[in-house]
């Protein structure tokens, strides 16, 4: 099987406006790690969402690069609950955004 990317143009540009729509915006932590933030509700609580490549070194700029998402307390934000990884942004979407994960 052959890697069948399509041309979307500024990637970067569309994972912000896709993210943007889900009133994530893009931040940055006193370690200087990159990542966009947002509140869902993950599990039946709320919490904050922090989306971005694994090592955090970047913003994500690829539809198809690893993306990791953590969910902090939004009571305690500097604990988190729980990570996983996705193998792009869109799955990522599909599974923390339109379910509610158990």
């Amino acid at each position: 099987m052959t890697d069948m990317r399509f041309p979307f143009g500024d990637e970067a540009a569309c994972i912000d406006a896709l993210l943007a729509g889900y009133r994530f915006r893009p931040m940055s932590n006193h370690r200087g790690q990159l990542f966009y933030q947002g509140r869902r509700t993950w599990k039946g609580q709320p919490v904050i969402c922090r989306l971005g490549v694994g090592d955090l070194s970047h913003l994500p700029r690829s539809l198809y690069e690893e993306i990791w998402i953590g969910y902090y307390d939004a009571a305690e934000p500097d604990s988190m609950l729980d990570d996983e990884t996705h193998a792009n942004i869109l799955a990522c979407v599909k599974k923390a955004f339109l379910t509610d994960a158990p």
